[in-house]
């Protein structure tokens, strides 16, 4: 009896510890699928957002590098908002925020103007516009820029998208666009300059393309027509025509009186003689070097 009682029971301790083990067994399987399950959640987590880190970090290689090698990069702006534009990139940094779009993704609106009467820029009215910055990219998010129109002008030939002016807003010529024609009405009323031949007779004037622009030919010459000592003699054969004299002409004077732009002087752009713009003349009959010769 005492026998079969201790094969009973070691039957069923069997069973217990085979049941005991099962369950064992069984947990330790669950925990460790659960750990693996975990481990690949935490790898493919670990993965997206290496992923996410490695696309913002090219992104931000590729601006400091065009904005540390790139001197001719466009700026404009007050400190606590500059916009900058690099060969492939449209940057707008403010205190609080950046934001940082690819050129060829781009779609500008021009959305108001308006003018103010005076800034800490300048004493003068300045026209001021809005663009409105669009992404093809869903993940950029649209924005605006504020800059002076002047400043527009020259933002428009560094980027290749055009602005799209759905509103018909008339915007004002910048200063530099109306001395250009103020600069051109001042030089129609001098003389214009006309060739003598070795035998006396007029005779065309042969000049190349100018060699500001390389679109348009060299139409004026540097002839002193004034009572100055200050200006001097120019014997430079034409190079220019008569707007890129007048931009170079603005350049040299000072940014803060342009009402006082005409009444002033610049050296010659190739010998450096001192010229105003009583010296500068049309060319009379004006021909192309190559149909010259």
């Amino acid at each position: 009896m005492d026998v079969l009682a201790s094969v009973d029971g070691v039957e069923e301790h069997t069973r217990v510890t085979s049941s005991s083990q099962t369950t064992i067994s069984s947990s330790a399987s669950s925990r460790q699928s659960t750990a693996s399950a975990s481990s690949t959640g935490i790898t493919l987590s670990n993965h997206r957002r290496s992923t996410v880190n490695n696309t913002w970090t090219a992104v931000a290689n590729a601006v400091n590098a065009e904005m540390l090698s790139q001197g001719d990069k466009f700026s404009c702006g007050p400190y606590n908002c500059r916009l900058f534009v690099t060969s492939n990139w449209l940057i707008q940094t403010a205190l609080y925020s950046t934001n940082i779009v690819h050129k060829s993704d781009i779609h500008l609106v021009l959305a108001a103007k308006h003018e103010l009467e005076f800034t800490t820029e300048s004493r003068f009215t300045e026209e001021y516009v809005t663009i409105e910055v669009h992404s093809i990219n869903r993940h950029v998010n649209p924005f605006n820029i504020r800059l002076r129109s002047q400043e527009y002008h020259e933002l428009r030939e560094r980027l290749s998208a055009p602005v799209v002016n759905a509103r018909n807003i008339v915007l004002s010529q910048s200063i530099n666009e109306r001395f250009v024609t103020a600069f051109r009405s001042c030089v129609a009323e001098n003389d214009k300059f006309i060739s003598i031949s070795s035998s006396g007779r007029q005779c065309e004037t042969p000049v190349d393309q100018c060699i500001g622009c390389n679109v348009s030919l060299a139409d004026v010459k540097l002839v002193k027509g004034c009572e100055t000592r200050e200006c001097g003699n120019c014997f430079c054969r034409p190079m220019w025509c008569v707007v890129c004299l007048s931009k170079w002409f603005a350049a040299r004077q000072n940014q803060n009186t342009p009402q006082v732009w005409l009444e002033g002087s610049a050296p010659c752009p190739t010998c450096r003689a001192k010229f105003c713009i009583s010296d500068v003349c049309f060319i009379d009959d004006p021909v192309t070097a190559d149909t010259s010769s």
